[in-house]
């Protein structure tokens, strides 16, 4: 029970965060009820949180999402299209977050850290008793930790990676946040998730390049040396994952060059509009190359960028890039005006952590994974800046 009921939207809000990391529904129920604590609390929190945010940042977020509905409305099929706009609920918790970040300020960016680096290890630690005692690690069985799926595992490990190296490398040596770096990077290599791990070396090369050179070695020596610790101790499969990182005849790299061929197709034929969101199970048969295997309707192109034009067509790219584009900027200025050390390195953090998302999205669609683009939409409500009279929860 908080100490002081008006902090109750401040404890819904860290539940939320948590609960990306073991179960949608959970997640689901907390966006629910925060919501309907808002607006009996004070309806006037969504302004300021709407608020909070830049203006440029906004207006791309209100364009993705009118976007995503007209596109929904002129799919091929309408009503698969609007069942997947569902994850358009997943934009409210980032507005009630940046309410609880300006008027808390850095105790509540403080609880923020707790929350995820929590979240991460728990999930983690799931993962590696799933490799050492239930015998997951191979290609065809994966760990998934507390999550649905590996390469959601990968993602959300990337980006808690990333905040904790930041936290320890800009902030201060704490030895609960080292441990918490060594799991979660341990983990992330063990989900044998290669589009997750081109993210995360684009994080740290983001978070080397933010000081100078002696820093940035310092870095890069010492997470080299943790991860050919890792390595040297893993499995043949990792092996065989490194040897075959970019080879055309292995076979998901494979698929993913078809689908991509495929894709460009699809967007040659509906290049405004688009096919409408989750509109494959309808498209497939049609644009299938010959090559792919038959019966076999994937998922999604492993792609943010032609996933985008094809289901929004090529005005809901741009859209896209403008809303990653003016995320990435609004990060980095909040890390350039950050004005004590922890602001600095969890600005940092979600920093390297957007990047690395941008990054592994060149080979997966993790836009449509529904636990990655439930935290991916918090990351920039936690460098909002204060508002006045901030006070700390629960005092």
């Amino acid at each position: 029970m908080p100490k002081d009921l008006r902090d109750l939207p401040a404890y819904l809000a860290l539940a939320y965060v948590l609960g990306c990391f073991c179960s949608i529904t959970v997640t689901q129920v907390m966006l629910v009820l925060m919501a309907i604590v808002f607006l009996l609390w004070d309806p006037r929190w969504i302004h300021r949180g709407l608020r909070a945010f830049p203006r440029t940042y906004g207006l791309w977020n209100l364009l993705l999402v009118g976007w995503t509905v007209v596109t929904a409305t002129w799919a091929l099929e309408p009503t698969r299209a609007w069942h997947h706009t569902r994850k358009l609920m997943f934009w409210a918790p980032p507005i009630l977050l940046a309410a609880l970040v300006a008027r808390y300020g850095a105790p509540f960016r403080r609880a923020g850290l707790y929350a995820l680096t929590l979240g991460g290890v728990v999930t983690s630690g799931v993962g590696l008793l799933q490799y050492v005692w239930i015998g997951h690690g191979t290609i065809e069985r994966r760990v998934t930790g507390l999550l649905s799926h590996y390469m959601t595992l990968g993602g959300m490990l990337s980006v808690i990676f990333l905040i904790v190296v930041a936290a320890l490398w800009l902030d201060r040596l704490r030895w609960w946040l080292a441990g918490a770096a060594v799991l979660t990077g341990t983990v992330l290599v063990l989900s044998l998730t290669r589009s997750a791990w081109l993210g995360t070396l684009a994080g740290l090369t983001v978070l080397a390049s933010l000081r100078g050179w002696q820093r940035a070695t310092r870095l890069v020596l010492t997470c080299g040396v943790l991860g050919l610790a890792v390595f040297w101790l893993a499995p043949p499969v990792l092996s065989y994952r490194l040897e075959h990182f970019f080879s055309p005849s292995e076979v998901s790299n494979r698929m993913r060059l078809w689908l991509w061929e495929m894709g460009l197709r699809v967007v040659r034929d509906y290049p405004w509009l688009g096919t409408g969101p989750d509109q494959m199970p309808y498209i497939y048969d049609n644009y299938r190359l010959p090559a792919m295997p038959e019966g076999e309707v994937q998922a999604h192109f492993h792609d943010n960028l032609l996933q985008m034009a094809v289901e929004r067509g090529l005005p809901g790219l741009v859209i896209w890039l403008g809303w990653y584009f003016s995320g990435l900027q609004w990060l980095r200025v909040r890390y350039h005006r950050a004005e004590t050390s922890p602001e600095k390195a969890l600005a940092a953090g979600l920093l390297a952590a957007w990047v690395s998302l941008g990054v592994a999205g060149l080979f997966e669609y993790n836009f449509g994974d529904s636990e990655v683009l439930m935290l991916w939409l918090t990351l920039p409500a936690w460098v909002v800046p204060d508002g006045k009279g901030n006070k700390a929860v629960g005092q």
